[in-house]
């Protein structure tokens, strides 16, 4: 049957630019969409119903200095598992763990094929143009495996004109912080070219009160230090069309971080030296074509490493692990227009992934073979959209489950809309929870499970510059053979097992107003998120905790953010709230919850200094004592500035 499926699944199918003023993009830059990497002519790809959010041009010049995990965590009310500023930094959304949530470059996972997780740190959000959160069954278009949804980064369409862009710009801040970025574009009608260069660095020697010790002195974070480069490079051409093809482009892309860091010690224990190198590089080579009677086709390969090499004086430790992957796709999108538009679109995929480690018995192979077919209807212009997702793997040459996505979304006249998505999901073992050399089980199964949710927002733009966004979302997942790491009761040994079943249920809602009057610009954008994730298993090891809640999963989440401008310069304000976590299984334990403010004021210099920009920053202004994870302080009160240049010069 599930070989059927694919068979008749490849039958069917084969019948921004940065803003120019910070305050003026707020009403003219359209909101940032993670779509085709490069544009061949034709009909664009129909655009998913559960896109939820993006972040605009906006945002990216705010949070230019910023990694990926700092601005999902400020913008979208997601939790952020960060261990300090410059450390590990994971997220796992709608109770999901961070092996659970998958972060895609360009459509390519970039999770570690090792231990399933993306440390966030690694990726500083300047250097993408594209940032946006899916949610629900979303995902499936790309990889299997993301229960709660995925965070899309990428590097936009090229704009193929005869102009050079370029953008500079220097951050200095407490607690010895330093960053600094440069980027160019330039090219003709036929070829572009971009590339771009980060460094940041930071002391983060920051002052807390240690309660663990007698009298609660206030010590200094040590041993804390953080450095960090990341660049990336691309090239894009368009070739004349040939033969059977009406047009064709060619692209390639890559992206590559190297992070250096100290871990400090937790409140608990000696200030012992440890230390970690984490090396993040992706190529892309891609291809896409159209031909005549408008049959879109693409292919492209991908290669992925990612290095972790961890270092401890005591216990005396020196892990060096290397994690190897080829990605390679070929797919094919036709598009008819009468009735409504009806898009099919199937992908083959394969990935290879290996890893070099020590704690592995030997170098350890894992192939992915991948079918998507996704076909789509849009009815009068776009008042109905449905979706379906048909996606079969083979690991290890043996079928996966077979996973489908339905999604059907009704928007009406007024601006109201109605969506609905209902999807299957797994996610295999890693190669960590297989092979390790110690503990390592090649018995584990499949997690698995499914989810639902149900949505009503309303978008409407108003005389006047008035714009309105609003939205409320439910949502529920169940989770079976939850993989958890125990230890065994005959020899203490750690181990993975499939011992939980996870429910997860809540409510996303949003809120966004936009307005413009006379010289006057303002915005005002609320998230909050409701989450209960509790454990659903009985009895075994994990018997007591039975009906918890999941360990660092708050119930609530959220921020409210406000921004005024007048003639250039800008006022903004953000306040983030995180309501209590458990930190123990049984929810004997917690962390209290707690909210910081940010403020920041800037000026854009406009005509006088056309490209020119200033800015102030004070972050946790109110100088909230917190932690995000047990034992390890998080900086209070800091400030930082900067200065920021584009220019745009075209070309005779």
């Amino acid at each position: 049957m599930k070989t059927g499926l694919l068979h008749i699944a490849l039958l069917l199918s084969c019948g921004i630019a940065s803003a120019q003023g910070v305050l003026d993009s707020i009403l003219r830059i359209d909101t940032v969409q993670v779509i085709s990497i490069v544009t061949s002519g034709g009909p664009p790809p129909l655009q998913y119903p559960f896109r939820q959010q993006q972040l605009d041009s906006t945002d990216k010049v705010f949070y230019q200095a910023s990694t990926l995990g700092e601005v999902l965590q400020e913008n979208t009310g997601i939790y952020i598992k960060s261990y300090g500023s410059g450390a590990l930094s994971t997220l796992g959304l709608r109770g999901m763990g961070a092996s659970q949530t998958k972060v895609f470059w360009n459509g390519i996972p970039m999770n570690s094929g090792m231990n399933g997780t993306i440390d966030l740190t690694n990726l500083p959000v300047s250097l993408f143009e594209d940032v946006a959160v899916d949610l629900g069954g979303n995902t499936l278009k790309t990889a299997s495996g993301s229960f709660g949804g995925g965070i899309s980064v990428g590097s936009g369409n090229p704009q193929y004109t005869k102009q050079l862009k370029g953008l500079a710009w220097y951050e200095a801040g407490s607690f010895g912080k330093h960053n600094a970025a440069v980027k160019l574009e330039g090219g003709s009608n036929k070829v572009q070219t971009k590339a771009g260069f980060i460094y940041r660095r930071a002391q983060n020697d920051f002052p807390f009160t240690n309660t663990t010790l007698f009298g609660e002195p206030t010590q200094s974070q040590d041993h804390a230090e953080f450095e960090q480069y990341a660049g990336l490079f691309e090239v894009y051409f368009i070739p004349k069309g040939k033969g059977l093809l009406f047009s064709n482009n060619l692209a390639f892309q890559s992206f590559i971080s190297k992070t250096e860091r100290n871990i400090p010690p937790t409140m608990l224990s000696a200030n012992t030296f440890q230390a970690q190198s984490d090396w993040l590089g992706l190529a892309r080579l891609d291809w896409e074509g159209m031909t005549h009677n408008g049959h879109h086709l693409k292919a492209n390969a991908t290669y992925k490493f990612d290095e972790i090499n961890f270092t401890s004086e005591f216990p005396i430790i020196s892990s060096k692990n290397q994690t190897h992957s080829v990605v390679s796709q070929i797919e094919h999108r036709k598009a008819i227009f009468y009735p409504g538009s009806f898009e099919f679109t199937t992908r083959l995929e394969h990935t290879s992934q290996w890893a070099v480690t020590n704690n592995f018995d030997g170098i350890k192979y894992q192939p992915i073979t991948s079918l998507l077919f996704n076909p789509e209807y849009h009815i009068g212009y776009d008042r109905w959209i449905v979706s379906l997702i048909l996606r079969q793997e083979l690991v290890y040459n043996q079928l996966s489950p077979f996973l489908p996505s339905l999604s059907v979304r009704r928007k009406f006249i007024n601006g109201l809309y109605l969506s609905t998505n209902i999807f299957r999901n797994y996610r295999y073992p890693t190669l960590n929870d297989r092979y390790w050399s110690i503990g390592g089980n090649t018995d584990l199964q499949q997690e698995k499970g499914w989810g639902t949710e149900g949505k009503v927002g309303y978008d409407k733009s108003f005389k006047k510059g008035l714009k309105l966004e609003t939205s409320i979302n439910a949502y529920y997942l169940d989770v079976q053979n939850w993989i958890l790491w125990l230890p065994e009761s005959s020899t203490g040994i750690w181990t993975p097992e499939n011992v939980k079943r996870v429910k997860s249920r809540g409510v996303e809602a949003l809120i966004k107003v936009d307005g413009k009057k006379n010289d006057w610009t303002y915005r005002i954008t609320a998230n909050y998120h409701f989450n209960k994730a509790t454990n659903e298993t009985s009895g075994g090891a994990i018997g007591s905790s039975e009906g918890k809640l999941l360990i660092y999963t708050p119930q609530h989440l959220g921020n409210i953010s406000g921004m005024v401008g007048y003639k250039g310069y800008y006022l903004q304000y953000r306040q983030h709230l995180c309501g209590k976590r458990y930190i123990t299984s049984d929810n004997s334990q917690q962390l209290p919850a707690f909210t910081t403010g940010d403020l920041r004021i800037g000026k854009d210099f406009g005509k006088k200094l056309k490209g020119l920009s200033l800015y102030l920053a004070a972050e946790n202004l109110w100088n909230a004592e917190y932690q995000n994870i047990a034992w390890r302080p998080m900086p209070g009160r800091n400030f930082s500035g900067g200065v920021r240049y584009e220019f745009a010069v075209k070309k005779k």
